[in-house]
Formats: structure tokens, C-alpha cells, sequence
């Protein structure tokens, strides 16, 4: 089909005018405010320090292991800073060597320490309700996500309650990749046998400091990950705070 030329300049007119509506009017989407731009403005937490050695355990090692069990009935009551401090260095330790890992309380196979903690907070005193990492060099909690996620990491638990209720979970994750690089498959293993073994830290020295704790194992792996936004696998959930009467 011919198009005349008197045609091809009346079509060439009408884009260019469309063109010159959309550049002067927009697309009709609106753009997100600040506000709506998730971390957009906001900056890195500072991380918090801990201070675990301003605090002494209640009762003796023997005395933990009779008194120790599973419990899912807690108060409200905000747990001290101090109190997670010690959490954390029963599962790695003060001062960790992280080349050697020769001082870390948890045994790991061929030292490859592929756990890593974290501290699901929600009633902690002087720490914002977030996810933390606790770093073992340094000896502090870095945020990795803001907000208060108990709720929601009871429904990915199954729908256990008590981790909405309990003030603090200590959440023990793996990169498993650490072990099985040098081990193969049966890595995976020993990865298991360590967050049992650091499983029993945090559940004894929970139940020394005056709180009472349970182990979990139930819970949709994916949607605890994305929830906590971490990269490693989470492998147990432990629910700590102060026992209800």
C-alpha cells in the first residue's frame, strides 16, 4: 500500500505530538515516595556491644543439668543485654580465634565452623526489636532486619506460639557448604551434630541465668530464611525468656 507524502507528514506530526503528551504529562505512574522505598534513607544500625562478664550465672553446671527443661510458657518480661551475652559466648565464645577457632566452646569438624547465630529479638533491654547477627570477633549484634518478626516466625514455625510469646529465639544457622567442601556429603553430618551440640550450650546456660528455653526443629526452612533475611540455613529456633508461673 502507497502512502502519499502529504499522509506520511500528517503521521509523522500526530507521534511527535504524542510523544511531546507523554514527555509533558508524565506515564500516569506515580513515583514511590521516600518513604516508600524500603531502606532507601535508612541508615546501618550501630552494632551493639555485649557484656557478658558483668553478670553472674545463678546456679552451678550440675545444677543446670538437673534443672533444665523444654518450656513454652514465658512472662513478658524483657531479658538484660547481658543475659544474651552470655547466650552467645556459650555457643562460640570471647575472643574466638576465627582462623584456629581453638577457643569456641562448640566442637566443629576439621574446624570449619559453619554456624552462625543469631538473636530474634523482641523484649530485650536498651536492643530494638529486630534480627541480629552476633559477630564473634567483635563481640556485638549487627542488625540484619528491622521490626519486631515474632508473630510471623511463629506462623513459618507451624503456628508454635511460644516463639511470638518468648521475649528472645536464638535462631542457629549453617553454611553447610564450609563442612561439605571438605568432607562431601557426609559434612551435612557433622553440621547437625554441631548445632546440637550448640543447641545444649544455649539450653544450659539459658536454664543458669534463670530462663527457661525450648529447642525447635519444625518450621518452613525457606520462609524463616526469607523472614529473618539471612543467607544461611536455619537449623534451630530456640525460644528463651523468663518462665510464666
Amino acid at each position: 500500500m502507497k502512502i502519499s507524502k502529504g499522509r506520511l507528514s500528517f503521521v509523522l506530526i500526530a507521534m511527535m505530538l504524542v510523544a511531546f503528551s507523554f514527555a509533558a504529562c508524565g506515564t500516569g505512574l506515580q513515583e514511590p515516595s521516600d518513604e516508600e522505598r524500603p531502606n532507601s534513607t535508612s541508615e546501618p544500625a550501630e552494632p551493639v556491644a555485649l557484656k557478658p562478664q558483668e553478670i553472674e550465672n545463678s546456679i552451678s553446671l550440675e545444677d543446670a543439668f538437673r534443672q533444665r527443661r523444654s518450656s513454652r510458657r514465658f512472662t513478658n518480661v524483657p531479658i538484660e543485654l547481658e543475659k544474651i551475652g552470655k547466650l552467645m559466648m556459650a555457643v562460640q565464645g570471647e575472643g574466638s580465634d576465627v582462623i584456629s577457632g581453638a577457643t569456641r566452646p562448640v566442637a566443629s569438624a576439621g574446624a570449619t565452623h559453619p554456624l552462625q547465630i543469631y538473636v530474634v529479638a523482641g523484649e530485650v533491654e536498651d536492643l530494638t526489636a529486630g534480627v541480629y547477627q552476633y559477630d564473634l570477633t567483635t563481640e556485638v549484634l549487627i542488625q540484619v532486619a528491622e521490626g519486631d518478626i515474632r508473630e510471623k516466625l511463629a506462623q513459618a514455625s507451624l503456628g508454635q506460639n511460644v516463639i511470638a510469646d518468648a521475649p528472645v529465639t536464638v535462631v542457629i544457622a549453617a553454611a553447610k557448604q564450609r563442612t561439605t567442601q571438605r568432607y562431601g556429603e557426609r559434612g551435612i553430618r557433622y553440621v547437625y551434630m554441631e548445632s546440637g551440640g550448640a543447641a545444649q550450650h544455649i539450653a544450659l546456660q539459658s536454664t543458669a541465668l534463670g530462663l527457661g528455653n525450648v529447642i525447635i526443629g519444625a518450621f518452613e526452612d525457606e520462609e524463616v530464611q526469607n523472614l529473618m533475611q539471612i543467607e544461611e540455613s536455619p537449623l534451630l529456633l530456640i525460644p528463651v525468656g523468663y518462665l510464666a508461673e
